[in-house]
């Protein structure tokens, strides 16, 4: 019993670290792990300037190249501007998954 139990437990957990995570899903990762609403919120805010501003330069590649670099500037900026603690959820999130 012990032993279907735990290749089922496994073969769950295999799952679930494969499949990717929707932005919800991040969103409630980060929450539980300990980042504050505000830091969750700029991450909200981030994402939703991407959302409105990329459909604007996705046709031609040279300002698809130059809006991803400038955006990833902007979102390094993010962040470092969130707390300590906040940055350390963060970056753990990081780590794991990518």
């Amino acid at each position: 019993m012990f032993t279907k139990l735990f290749i089922l437990f496994t073969l769950v957990f295999v799952y679930v670290l494969a499949a990717p995570l929707t932005e919800q899903q991040a969103l409630n990762i980060l929450r539980v792990t300990g980042m504050s609403e505000s830091g969750v919120n700029s991450f909200i805010k981030l994402d939703n300037q991407f959302k409105q501003e990329y459909p604007y330069v996705a046709g031609n590649k040279e300002t698809k190249d130059k809006f991803m670099a400038d955006f990833a500037v902007r979102a390094q900026n993010v962040v470092n501007s969130l707390t300590p603690q906040d940055q350390a959820v963060y970056y753990n999130y990081a780590k794991i998954y990518g």
